[in-house]
Formats: structure tokens, sequence, C-alpha cells
């Protein structure tokens, strides 16, 4: 199967936290994920069964770098156009079961 490397276009993020999860063990990894390619789009939906498939298989790959320089690097020496989406982090606020009962300061 041919494709033009050049016409693909990568997202570069992190994960986002999982509204189940209190840490952050899984924040510190980079993902590498193609958004578009304009030769793979052919999709099939079979009737017998529901199921939908595709030729694409880029759109279920999702490629894990330690770090944001690894990921831009590999995606400019395969000539991919990358798009970076940096991660937004929430205001962690100190809870205790005190404040519970006592008068909020504002």
């Amino acid at each position: 199967m041919e494709f033009n490397s050049k016409i693909m276009k990568v997202e570069i993020f992190q994960d986002t936290k999982n509204a189940m999860q209190s840490g952050s063990k899984k924040r510190k990894y980079w993902f590498l994920k193609i958004i578009s390619d304009n030769n793979l789009k052919k999709t099939a939906n079979t009737s017998l069964q529901g199921w939908n498939s595709s030729d694409n298989m880029f759109s279920q790959l999702k490629i894990k770098f330690y770090d944001q320089s690894e990921a831009i690097k590999y995606a400019t020496s395969n000539g991919y156009e990358y798009i970076i989406r940096e991660p937004k982090y929430s205001k962690i606020r100190k809870k205790s079961y005190q404040s519970n009962f006592t008068d909020p300061v504002l």
C-alpha cells in the first residue's frame, strides 16, 4: 500500500487524566497520533454483523514517547506535519476533613 507521508498530519499530546484516577502516573508519557491521511479513507460497513471496518490502520495507531522532544524528532524525521496539543493541568487544592465543619475563609 503506497502513501505519501508529506500529506500525513499528526498530533502530539499527553493523555488526559481519567475521571476515576487520582494520580498522575500515566500523564508523564507523550503520544503521537495520526489525525489525517488523504490517501487512506476507505471504510466499509458489513450489513450482516453491523461492524465497521477500515483500510486505514493508522486511525488506531498511537505511539508512546517519554518526552515531547522525542515525538517531535520522530515526526520530523518521517516528514509528518505535526500539531502539539499542550496539556492542561488542574490546580490541586489542599483538602481536609476539618474543612467540612468550619466556615470557609474568603
